[in-house]
C-alpha cells in the first residue's frame, strides 16, 4: 500500500485524533502513545469542550469514554450525529462502562462499530485506530477479550 515507511509515516501524521476522557492520566498516556506512532492528537477532559471544539479541530477520528462528568459519551455521540457536518466522524469507544446492554445500545442505536473495554492494552487501541484508517477495513469489529 505504501512505497516506504517514510511515506506511511507522512500519511499517518496528517491524521488527527480527538481524545475525550475525564481520566487525565489515561488521556496523557493515550496522547503520548498516539503521538509516538505519528498521529496528531487533541485531548479534552469534558465532552462539552470537545463538542464545542470539534469543527475547529476537524478530527479524522474520536476516541471517546462513555462515563464522564457533565456530558456523557452517549450524549456526545447523540449530539455529534445530529449535526450533518460532523456526524460521519468515526468513533472508537474506550470505556470501562461496556456492559452487554451498553454494547448493544452503541451498536444498534448509535451505530458504533468499534469498542475497546478498559483496562486497555496499547495494541488494542493501535489496532482499532489503524483499522479505521485502513482502506481494507471491513467493519473493524474485533471480538478479542477486551474489544468488541
Amino acid at each position: 500500500m505504501y512505497k516506504s515507511e517514510t511515506e506511511k509515516a507522512i500519511v499517518k501524521k496528517k491524521k488527527t485524533i480527538m481524545l475525550v476522557d475525564d481520566d487525565l492520566e489515561f488521556l496523557e498516556e493515550l496522547q503520548v502513545m498516539l503521538n509516538l506512532i505519528g498521529y496528531k492528537t487533541k485531548r479534552f477532559s469534558r465532552g462539552e469542550q470537545a463538542l464545542q471544539s470539534i469543527k475547529k479541530v476537524k478530527p479524522d477520528l474520536i476516541l471517546l469514554d462513555l462515563k464522564m462528568d457533565g456530558m456523557s459519551g452517549f450524549d456526545f455521540t447523540k449530539a455529534l450525529q445530529a449535526d450533518p457536518e460532523i456526524k460521519n466522524i468515526p468513533i472508537i469507544i474506550v470505556s470501562a462502562f461496556c456492559s452487554e446492554p451498553n454494547i448493544e445500545l452503541l451498536k444498534n442505536i448509535y451505530k458504533i462499530k468499534r469498542i475497546v473495554e478498559k483496562p486497555v492494552k496499547p495494541l488494542d487501541i493501535i489496532s482499532k485506530v489503524e483499522a479505521v484508517f485502513s482502506k481494507t477495513n471491513k467493519g473493524g469489529i474485533n471480538h478479542g477479550k477486551n474489544s468488541y
